[in-house]
């Protein structure tokens, strides 16, 4: 018989591993890196006359390898198909194994799945005969459990100067039959595989040494499949033996011969060669020898791990609307929620929660991805209102105020392709006014003249040219409600806007983006005496240079916003050109009030008596 099988080097770099994973709920599927090299010339690394070369030659462990071997893990769902921590105060789930008899009883005395004081119970040996037995072929489906799979156990180690020196489990696979039944004793098939691991007071395998503070497994190998052979749990970092409770895992991997060995969720030994058969039947407690001394276990169970394909659910917020706090936007802070089968997502957004958003609507994509990478989006959208526009009295209520314009703010510029800049934008000079639609009706279509003023630059802002030209408009006003202050509210949308004409230079032309929304919003709140309006426009706007045959696009909106227009104010006849007028007074506007702190009102202004 050819032996492919080899003991990997002990390697001193690998460090303790993490919990394992069905213990924190993960999962997670351990892969090895694994150094092959023939069978002889680890016979030629060890002493030739050991036994495991003896053993070799007798083609007793043509493929055992016992390996110290560093693991990684993927993310996986781990599914329990069976448990017991006797809490139920009965041991009703186990069949006593042997003949004559020796069960296990339920005991008080010490407990640990859960721990005290939520769980109280476990289960006590008190002689090394005693054992039992679940089948675990119904807890399954009604088949043998096969694949990447886990058999977990606490087992609480009374010292090593008490009597028991024999306290483990196992989990068994029978070839060609279902295994122990429950309620039964003779086992239906041939035993093919038994897995071991607990405390035990000696090793078979050939060339190891017994390891007193070590604990210890047991596993069948297909090179000799009628001998199960005993181990000691010794891979660097594996936990030493002591008193009180301590958790055993076996992991078996999907190819079946693979089987991990955990103490403590600290990976302890790997095998490969192993037999590979199904499982079907739980082992709790010995049944060998008939040593008297007290031991308890606690916490039984087997549990599938099956690869996670299924993304993660994640919850987007509604639609943010915000107002900006200042030039640049507005800081916004969201949460999104998401929920995986792993137990754990990631998640990620863009732009990220607590970002400053721009004034304007921003999508926000957001992506959950759970430790198998699988992954679900959600996105939402964040709007950002620029501030109202300061309220400015009117004695009328129609849109656009005659005595008003829109100005854009202070060192705002507009900027266009090839160095092409406008600033200090005024429109003005209202042709035609008229009310904006009642609360509920339908949205009305305004059509103006107008002049707007502005300074353009051709070259870069060097030097800027004052321009005033005609501009005619249509705007669309719609109701929106009433707000709390019970100013009527309106959205609005310049649907066109065309600049030509007057001082502009030679074929340029101006106009309101074809394409592009030019949204704003409207205010108007009824005071006594008149109306107190608020209003602005982002408006998208286009130039071009050759008389409307090309037209390029500006880079950002145009931000205007509504304030009294100087020009509209009633001039008056003064007897010379001396600023301020010496016979003439300035006073504030009807219904006027200066409000100051602690009540203080100050009204009917009047500033005269210049000098």
């Amino acid at each position: 018989m050819t032996n492919h099988s080899t003991i990997q080097p002990f390697n001193h770099s690998t460090i303790q591993r993490s919990k394992f994973a069905i213990a924190e709920k993960r999962g997670l599927k351990m892969r090895s890196s694994i150094f092959i090299v023939p069978a002889t010339s680890v016979c030629d690394f060890m002493n030739k006359t050991s036994l495991f070369c003896q053993w070799k030659r007798t083609s007793f462990l043509c493929a055992l390898a016992l390996l110290f071997a560093a693991s990684t893990r993927s993310a996986s769902i781990t599914n329990t198909i069976f448990s017991d921590n006797f809490e139920s105060g009965t041991l009703a789930l186990w069949t006593t194994t042997g003949t004559p008899p020796s069960p296990l009883d339920p005991s008080t005395v010490t407990n640990i799945v859960p721990p005290f004081p939520t769980g109280h119970f476990s289960a006590h040996m008190g002689n090394s005969t005693n054992r039992m037995h679940h089948n675990i072929i119904a807890d399954n489906g009604g088949v043998e459990v096969d694949g990447h799979s886990v058999a977990t156990w606490w087992i609480y180690d009374p010292g090593s100067a008490a009597p028991a020196t024999r306290i483990f489990n196992e989990v068994r696979g029978h070839a060609g039959g279902s295994g122990i039944p429950n309620g039964g004793t003779v086992a239906s098939g041939s035993l093919a595989q038994l897995l071991a691991s607990g405390k035990f007071n000696q090793v078979t395998l050939p060339g190891e040494v017994f390891a007193g503070t070590k604990y210890q497994a047991r596993c069948g190998f297909s090179s000799n499949a009628t001998v199960f052979v005993w181990f000691n749990l010794n891979a660097v970092g594996s936990p030493n033996r002591s008193t009180g409770w301590h958790r055993f895992d076996i992991e078996r991997m999907n190819d079946l011969t693979t089987i991990n060995f955990y103490v403590d969720g600290i990976f302890s030994r790997i095998v490969t060669g192993a037999v590979p058969q199904t499982w079907d039947t739980l082992i709790m407690g010995p049944g060998l020898g008939s040593v008297v001394g007290d031991a308890w276990i606690d916490g039984m169970s087997v549990s599938v791990i099956v690869p996670d394909t299924q993304p993660p659910t994640i919850t987007c917020p509604a639609p943010i609307t915000v107002t900006a706090t200042a030039a640049s936007g507005a800081v916004v802070t969201y949460t999104v929620t998401a929920t995986d089968n792993s137990g754990s997502a990631t998640v990620t957004c863009n732009p990220p929660s607590g970002s400053t958003f721009p004034v304007g609507t921003t999508p926000v994509n957001c992506t959950a991805c759970d430790l198998s990478s699988n992954c679900a989006p959600c996105t939402f959208t964040v709007t950002v209102n620029p501030p109202p526009a300061p309220e400015r009295f009117a004695s009328s209520n129609v849109l656009p105020p005659p005595d008003g314009m829109y100005v854009s703010p202070a060192l705002y510029h507009q900027l266009y392709a090839s160095g092409i800049i406008i600033s200090n934008i005024s429109h003005r000079r209202f042709t035609q006014s008229q009310p904006p639609p009642a609360p509920g009706n339908p949205p009305q279509t305004h059509s103006f003249g107008s002049e707007v003023q502005l300074q353009i630059s051709m070259g870069n802002g060097v030097p800027f040219q004052p321009v005033s030209a005609p501009a005619q408009v249509m705007v669309k006003v719609t109701s929106t409600g009433v707000a709390a202050n019970g100013a009527a509210t309106y959205d609005t949308e310049m649907l066109a806007l065309n600049i030509q004409g007057g001082s502009l230079p030679a074929g340029v032309m101006i106009r309101e983006s074809p394409t592009l929304q030019s949204l704003g919003k409207t205010t108007v709140r009824q005071v006594p005496g008149g109306y107190m309006i608020g209003s602005f426009f982002d408006v998208f706007t286009e130039i071009s240079l050759d008389s409307g045959a090309n037209w390029s696009p500006a880079q950002q909106p145009a931000h205007v916003e509504m304030r009294g227009d100087p020009m509209a104010t009633t001039p008056i006849a003064a007897p010379s050109g001396l600023l301020p007028p010496p016979n003439d007074l300035y006073i504030s506007p009807t219904l006027y009030h200066l409000l100051l702190a602690n009540g203080i009102v100050i009204k009917d202004i009047r500033h005269r008596f210049f000098h």
